[in-house]
């Protein structure tokens, strides 16, 4: 449910810039450096998520709400949270 929700949701890989303006990527409060994590920034009206492991790699653009509802499927344990592979 979740990951097609996100599927949906996927805007596609940014063509533009973006460096123009900055954006100030941020990692999870959770996150102890022992897991492939992702990265999220807001940008033009846009969720940005990229793996923290490969800054250069393609960059996802999701609507916020799509995003709202990903955390709050996380939270409520409707998904798995692992590290080291797939659930």
């Amino acid at each position: 449910m979740i990951l097609s929700a996100l599927r949906a949701e996927v805007a596609h890989q940014l063509a533009e810039d973006l460096t123009d303006p900055p954006i100030e990527w941020r990692r999870a409060r959770r996150s102890q450096g022992n897991c492939e994590c992702v990265q999220v920034a807001a940008y033009r009206g846009r969720v940005l998520i990229r793996d923290s492991k490969h800054p250069a790699g393609p960059v996802l653009g999701i609507r916020p709400e799509a995003w709202r509802a990903f955390l709050a499927a996380i939270r409520a344990g409707e998904a798995a949270q692992t590290c080291g592979g797939v659930s």
